[in-house]
């Protein structure tokens, strides 16, 4: 498979070269379907051959397990996060798995049968990291053969990751060109470096085996790119100046800048109609009335893109495959409120904050003002780390406490006053509404 190499100029005088895409795809390689299950396969018996292994290698073994399990405990870090479960944004199955561990290292510290403990740590599930880290902190005691072995087993697996994710590569190419943007700080080249990194840790959760409700088996193409959208998507959160947008924001103003892509008349009707048709395009039926995008929503959309990270005369993709690049000053102009709205805003917030300390105390206070009062309000992970900073906390408090603490101050200020705090409450929280998902 190859793409043709180009040279286009845009209206910023840049020249842009696409050889890199063809140098990529020199390396793609096309694996059948049985192809693939069999390179699963033989990688899924590896995987199992280098743990037992590694576990029956030498008896000191769960005893090293046992103090690097110690070691992460000490460093006030999660046993779930060693599980080949473990999801970031799944608190509660993390909890299961956290108490699902402890209760398998309680049943391994008090059997000193050798045999009973390997077999129990094999049944714990670990992560493929997991297992590295134990192998390199286990490298003295393994007896040479075995540690050959293990070598030779790591050897091979690497040649298995390295064909599934070559045959992946135009995928990342893809999305890359789908989701990248220089408005988001991310050019095509790091987002198909981000691709393909989501295609190789995508290898170790890959499920041959999984079937859908009809019976279909899930391609490791698929499932790579489901995974490498979700991390360029992450990516974008972290470097780019709308980090605080929730994701379905995100995903309205990626469609939008889509929709943007060679377009001849830019006004806000045309880009709403180009919108609804690739929202209607990816969910492959019609939109129902609550699913529409409206022209108001993409007014916004355009708005924050031009208030938080673009110049009016910057391009609206550089990646248009039309010599006329239109710029957002040709779409919507500038709303940017003026000076002296900026210091009647900060007026306002000042004596919001005075009334917010009055009625509360401290912790919650706080809360409140880190959540709704700050110009880049924090996420809940954000004021647990600084109310814990500034000593207000004795501990570091869940996402969810934060979040109870957060509708009981809310309750407790509503109740206390009827007239202007909740008034000027109300409007910021409605605010913040339309920029932050809570």
């Amino acid at each position: 498979m190859s793409v043709k190499a180009k040279e286009k100029k845009h209206s910023n005088g840049k020249w842009i070269d696409y050889s890199y895409f063809k140098d990529v795809a020199k390396s793609q390689i096309k694996l059948t379907e049985q192809e693939e299950e069999a390179l699963f396969k033989e990688y899924l018996e590896l995987e199992r051959e280098f743990r037992t292994t590694l576990l029956n290698s030498n008896p000191k073994v769960c005893e090293s397990f046992l103090s690097f399990i110690q070691e992460v405990k000490d460093k006030n870090r999660s046993i779930a996060k060693l599980h080949s479960d473990f999801d970031s944004n799944r608190e509660g199955h993390n909890r299961k798995i956290k108490d699902s561990l402890e209760k398998k290292l309680i049943e391994i510290s008090t059997t000193k049968d050798v045999k009973v403990r390997t077999n129990l740590i094999y049944n714990m599930k670990l992560s493929k990291n997991t297992y590295e880290l134990m192998y390199k902190q286990c490298d003295s005691i393994i007896p040479v053969k075995e540690k050959k072995k293990l070598e030779d087993i790591k050897e091979k697996i690497k040649e298995i990751e390295t064909k599934l994710t070559c045959s992946v590569l135009m995928m990342g190419i893809s999305i890359a060109q789908k989701y990248t943007s220089s408005m988001f700080n991310m050019d095509i080249k790091d987002g198909i470096q981000e691709a393909t990194i989501a295609a190789f840790e995508a290898i170790s959760l890959y499920d041959p085996s999984y079937r859908s409700k009809s019976g279909k088996r899930i391609k490791f193409s698929t499932y790579a790119n489901i995974k490498a959208e979700k991390k360029i998507k992450e990516k974008i959160m972290e470097t780019s100046r709308l980090v605080r947008l929730p994701k379905s924001r995100l995903e309205v103003l990626l469609m939008v800048l889509r929709a943007c892509t060679n377009i001849e008349n830019p006004s806000i009707d045309v880009i709403t109609k180009r919108t609804n048709d690739i929202l209607e395009k990816r969910k492959k039926r019609k939109l129902n009335p609550g699913e529409i995008i409206s022209e108001e929503r993409i007014v916004e959309a355009l708005t924050l893109l031009n208030n938080n990270c673009i110049m009016l005369d910057s391009p609206i993709d550089e990646w248009s495959d039309t010599g006329d690049i239109k710029t957002f000053s040709d779409v919507i102009a500038d709303t940017s409120p003026t000076a002296e709205e900026n210091i009647i805003k900060k007026d306002s917030k000042k004596e919001l904050t005075g009334l917010i300390r009055t009625y509360l105390d401290p912790l919650l206070s706080n809360i409140i003002i880190m959540r709704y009062i700050y110009d880049v309000p924090l996420s809940r992970e954000e004021v647990s780390e600084s109310l814990f900073n500034m000593k207000i906390s004795k501990k570091k408090m869940n996402t969810e406490t934060i979040r109870q603490k957060e509708n009981f101050a809310l309750k407790k200020l509503f109740n206390k006053d009827k007239g202007e705090l909740k008034t000027i409450l109300l409007e910021t929280i409605a605010e913040k509404n339309r920029l932050e998902d809570r």
